[in-house]
């Protein structure tokens, strides 16, 4: 189990079993905000029990859960936000994300398992270019398709610093990430990945990886491999079920 103070009002919450083999779930991200705690995406059902022994380590202030973002429908991201409903917080992603996960949740499951969550309603359905503010924090929806439709790439300023969470548009070293999803397009991630570059940012915060320093040169890596289209091994190599 891994849980950082990233910031000094930013913390990151990674679930790692008690051996310390990663179960199917994500980087989650815990902005405490002025009137409470807003979250990017909620990571797995199955990790929920881990996640909430990283969060009594950070041993931060009991304050109210207020928002969730998901970045996109994969359960790794998603299938934990029940949890967070019940914890109070409302529910924020894009309408594609919104629609798959209300009719169509089986194709969130992949490996994760399809045993425990039923399909559920996302609250607020955001769209690209709005601004979203809530427990007084602003964060601005950013539209960035390619590993799936409908994902949502953030930005917001935490403790002066400028951060860009990008679910799982991109991995470390400029690697894709899961390459069957429906809608899934390597031209539609170099597209979002130099819409991004073109943004302000000091921290690239990812579903897997983050970087707090050179957060620039990840975007760029990633452009750099897409224009060479260093990716093709990867698109071509296995796969698991499209989903």
């Amino acid at each position: 189990m891994q849980a950082v103070r990233l910031l000094p009002h930013l913390f990151l919450v990674n679930s790692l079993t008690p051996e310390g083999s990663p179960l199917p779930t994500c980087y989650s991200y815990a902005l405490d905000a002025p009137a409470g705690f807003v979250f990017i995406d909620c990571g797995s059902h199955r990790a929920w029990p881990l996640f909430l022994e990283g969060w009594k380590r950070l041993q931060i202030e009991d304050r109210p859960w207020i928002a969730a973002f998901l970045t996109h429908y994969h359960g790794d991201h998603s299938l934990a936000g029940p949890a967070f409903q019940a914890r109070g917080a409302r529910l924020y992603a894009h309408p594609y994300t919104a629609e798959v996960l209300a009719t169509q949740i089986e194709r969130a499951f992949g490996p994760i398992g399809t045993d425990e969550v039923g399909p559920f309603s996302v609250d607020v359905r955001v769209q690209d270019g709005e601004r979203v503010a809530v427990a007084g924090q602003e964060l601005e929806m950013v539209y960035t398709p390619g590993h799936t439709l409908g994902c949502l790439s953030l930005l917001t300023t935490v403790d002066g610093r400028r951060c860009l969470f990008t679910g799982d548009l991109i991995l470390d070293r400029g690697r894709l990430g899961f390459c069957g999803s429906h809608g899934f397009s390597a031209q539609s991630v170099l597209a979002s990945l130099q819409k991004c570059a073109r943004r302000d940012f000091d921290l690239l915060l990812g579903g897997h990886h983050c970087a707090t320093r050179g957060a620039r040169a990840c975007i760029e890596r990633g452009i750099a491999r897409g224009e060479k289209d260093l990716w093709a091994s990867q698109i071509a190599g296995p796969r698991t079920k499209r989903r």
